[in-house]
């Protein structure tokens, strides 16, 4: 199945596993293009996301140590909501794209690695960071701080791994 975008074309990935007789026609067939949109969309969504998290790691998690108690509630209150809005849309097209890249060139492709690091980010943030958050919201508290600095160099590492991942498999296609 070829998709092409006008001004972008179209482009094939993956060439050594498309060679390979492991796969069987069909599947060869449907992995056979992705298109250059879906790559780049994917190496700016990543690299924006890279950004973010390294921001909020050496920054702005640090910087809540330093909030008055009177302050807390509502300058926590304001930043969850802030970054829920900046975060969350591009998490969910992180997550809708990287599951389109795996549908496309199946499980044994490329794009199967960064779709279980999104996976992993998205338990991470749900089982991990929100929690750390909704105690936080009851008032400001050193200790979970800290936690909430430590369990967020899982996701740091995480999208930091998956944008060199991500633009090595972009790199290669766009060769």
């Amino acid at each position: 199945m070829t998709f092409l975008l006008i001004g972008f074309g179209t482009i094939s990935i993956d060439k050594h596993l498309l060679n390979s007789k492991k796969l069987s026609p069909p599947l060869s067939h449907f992995m056979e293009y992705i298109s250059q949109t879906e790559l780049i969309l994917n190496l700016i969504i990543s690299a924006t996301l890279f950004g973010v998290i390294w921001m909020v790691q050496l920054v702005v998690y640090p910087g809540f140590r330093w909030l008055s108690e009177e302050n807390w509630n509502r300058y926590h209150n304001e930043y969850t909501g802030f970054v829920l809005w900046i975060v969350m849309p591009l998490m969910l097209v992180e997550f809708g794209l990287n599951g389109w890249l795996v549908m496309r060139s199946g499980v044994n492709g490329d794009w199967f690695l960064p779709f279980m690091i999104v996976l992993s980010i998205w338990l991470s943030t749900f089982f991990i960071q929100v929690p750390q958050h909704n105690k936080l919201s009851a008032g400001k508290d050193n200790g979970v701080i800290k936690s909430l600095i430590r369990g967020n160099w899982i996701r740091t590492l995480l999208w930091s791994f998956k944008l060199i991942y991500v633009s090595f498999l972009v790199y290669e296609a766009l060769l």
